[in-house]
């Protein structure tokens, strides 16, 4: 316990995916999905959300807990709304400059499988790039 108190924390909203991996432990799997997210505009709060959004299993979060913090920096969430991609219908998402197959798409998702937790989540349960929403974070 003594080692890790002296060692400086790792900020998961800004270190690099090799802290990820090397400092942290964690499989490069979850770096890369931590890495992704970040990189479209998310800010992890807490060892919760890594779990709910990542899936990073309890255990492994337990042994890095002593070692990771959050920063928040507002300015990075400034207009940022992806979020309301789980009240809108289609045809508000379409209004919104999505094309009209991706809005029924993500739409369908969200109605078929719940909320979106992420963007990753968009891209992930509904296959469609992030750049066909980007416009909307």
């Amino acid at each position: 316990m003594e080692i890790a108190a002296n060692r400086p924390k790792v900020d998961i909203n800004s270190c690099s995916k090799n802290d990820l991996v090397n400092v942290l432990g964690l499989p490069i799997v979850y770096a890369n999905d931590i890495d992704s997210l970040r990189d479209e505009g998310h800010i992890f709060t807490s060892l919760e959300e890594l779990h709910d959004v990542i899936e990073i299993p309890n255990a492994t979060l337990k042994k890095i807990e002593s070692l990771v913090v959050f920063s928040y920096d507002y300015r990075q969430e400034a207009g940022y709304s992806w979020k309301r991609i789980n009240s809108m219908t289609a045809v508000e998402l379409e209004g919104l400059g999505l094309e009209l197959n991706v809005a029924k798409a993500i739409a369908a998702e969200r109605q078929s499988r719940g909320e979106f937790k992420s963007i990753m989540d968009i891209k992930k349960r509904t296959g469609i790039p992030f750049s066909a929403y980007r416009h909307l974070t």
